[in-house]
């Protein structure tokens, strides 16, 4: 999984679908453009190696259903596995993303908006993150576009 993390770009999906699912899966998505230490992205794999010993500590590895790392600015729509992502969630593989940083769903109105549009496709779809070692909601704000005329 590490390879994905070697260049600007790169991305990694891995899938651990279940036949009969539950309803309580959940992805793992990270998306870092930090690049350290020659071309690698130390900040991606911190992200990863903390989201799983989270994951773990929570006791919630049995409902992880997918990893999507992109190395790539999150302001940018078409990330390789932010689509896959996507792709999945309308096929109904899991309805909950779990993101270690919240800027991934809420600051940018564009991936915002992006976001927004896809929950009003997906019923249930839920978004959390890590806060002081809980799982925690992220509550995403309804932007208003104004039409201002002349």
């Amino acid at each position: 999984m590490l390879e994905a993390l070697l260049k600007f770009g790169g991305y990694r999906v891995d899938r651990f679908f279940k036949a009969e699912p539950s309803g309580e899966e959940f992805a793992l998505y990270l998306c870092s453009c930090q690049q350290t230490n020659g071309n690698y992205c130390l900040a991606a794999k911190h992200q990863l190696q903390y989201g799983l010993a989270q994951i773990h500590a929570h006791d919630q590895l049995k409902n992880l259903a997918g990893i999507y790392i992109d190395i790539n600015l999150p302001e940018q729509l078409n990330r390789p596995a932010y689509l896959e992502l996507k792709r999945d969630l309308r096929q109904g593989k899991f309805q909950h993303v779990l993101v270690l940083e919240d800027e991934l769903i809420i600051g940018n109105c564009d991936v915002e908006r992006d976001w927004q549009a896809l929950a009003a496709e997906i019923s249930g779809l839920k978004f959390f993150t890590f806060e002081r070692g809980e799982w925690t909601s992220i509550v995403m704000q309804q932007h208003l576009a104004f039409d201002i005329a002349g």
